[in-house]
C-alpha cells in the first residue's frame, strides 16, 4: 500500500473526526453539560469513531484499493485515523481545559472522590490522599494527554472490529 496515500487521507479524515468530536464538546458546554473523560460524550464519541471507520475506510479502500484491500490495510487505515483525529481533540481538550472550563477538572476530582468513597467504600483518608494526589497531577495538559490515549485506545479496539468490516470481500472464483 502506498505510505503516501495512506498518511494523506488518514490526516485529512482524522482531521474531520477530531474536529466532529471537537464539536460535540463544545456544544455540550454551550448546552451547561461539563464534559469528563468517561462521560455519555465518550460513547458518543466512540459511535462516530465507528462510523468514522465504515463511512473513510471504505471510501478509501473503493477509490484507491477497489481489488485487494486486506485487513491488515484495514487496520492500519483505522490505527492511523485513530491517531490523528485523537491528536486533533487533545488539542481541543487542552483548549477547553486550561480556557473553557478550567473548573472542569475539579468536577472530575470531586466525580472520583465519590466513586472511591460510595462504590469503592474506601476509608475517607485514603480518599483524602488520592484526591490530594489527583489535584497535584491533574492539568489542562495531563487532561489532553489523558484523553489522546484514552481516544487511540479505543480507535484501536474499534478499528480491531470495523476493520473487518471494511476489508475487501474475499472472492472464490473457480
Amino acid at each position: 500500500m502506498q505510505n503516501n496515500l495512506l498518511y494523506k487521507h488518514t490526516m485529512t479524515y482524522g482531521l474531520y473526526v477530531g474536529l466532529a468530536f471537537s464539536f460535540i464538546v463544545f456544544v455540550m458546554h454551550l448546552a451547561g453539560y461539563p464534559h469528563v473523560p468517561g462521560d455519555s460524550v465518550g460513547v458518543f464519541n466512540a459511535l462516530l469513531m465507528a462510523m468514522a471507520f465504515l463511512y473513510f475506510g471504505r471510501k478509501f479502500r473503493d477509490l484507491h484499493f477497489p481489488e485487494v484491500f486486506l485487513y491488515r490495510h484495514a487496520l492500519g487505515f483505522a490505527v492511523l485515523l485513530s491517531v490523528f483525529a485523537a491528536f486533533i481533540y487533545s488539542f481541543f481538550s487542552y483548549f477547553y481545559y486550561a480556557y473553557l472550563e478550567p473548573e472542569g477538572i475539579n468536577y472530575f476530582i470531586e466525580q472520583m472522590r465519590l466513586a472511591y468513597s460510595e462504590k469503592n467504600k474506601l476509608p475517607k483518608e485514603q480518599v483524602d490522599a488520592l484526591v490530594e494526589l489527583y489535584k497535584n497531577s491533574l492539568n489542562p495538559g495531563s487532561m489532553a494527554a489523558i484523553v489522546f490515549f484514552y481516544q487511540v485506545f479505543s480507535g484501536v479496539l474499534l478499528g480491531l472490529v470495523m476493520a473487518v468490516f471494511v476489508k475487501t470481500p474475499a472472492r472464490y472464483d473457480k
